[in-house]
């Protein structure tokens, strides 16, 4: 388990996009909770595939959090009860592509800001 956990990387992201947002944007507690279940997930990837941890960034203009991991590789076994499988069922999506000699993991999580009125 990495001593920086992906939540508290994911918090202090979330928390300087909400800032940048302006308080007519929040995040409700469901959602907050469901961030956290889905950052405990990338936290097992991490510690199972020996990644690199993850990062986080939010994407000003769509307001998407996209949390990335680093992996010298990945093989799911266990068919769809691997882990993995819930997490991206969660995320509205998901790519793999290669850097250097691992394979990069984005998980784009939507929808977390919600427009106070």
């Amino acid at each position: 388990m990495p001593l920086v956990s992906t939540y508290d990387i994911v918090d202090m992201v979330v928390e300087e996009a909400s800032e940048q947002f302006g308080s007519r944007w929040s995040i409700s507690k469901d959602k907050r909770k469901n961030l956290k279940t889905d950052c405990a997930l990338i936290d097992r990837l991490v510690s199972e595939f020996d990644c690199e941890s993850a990062e986080a960034d939010v994407n000003d203009e769509t307001m998407k959090l996209t949390v990335s991991i680093i992996c010298p590789d990945m093989v799911l076994e266990y068919g769809r009860t691997h882990p993995f499988f819930t997490l991206i069922q969660h995320a509205e999506s998901f790519s793999f592509s290669a850097v250097e000699d691992s394979l990069k993991v984005d998980f784009v999580f939507a929808g977390l800001w919600e427009h106070k009125d």
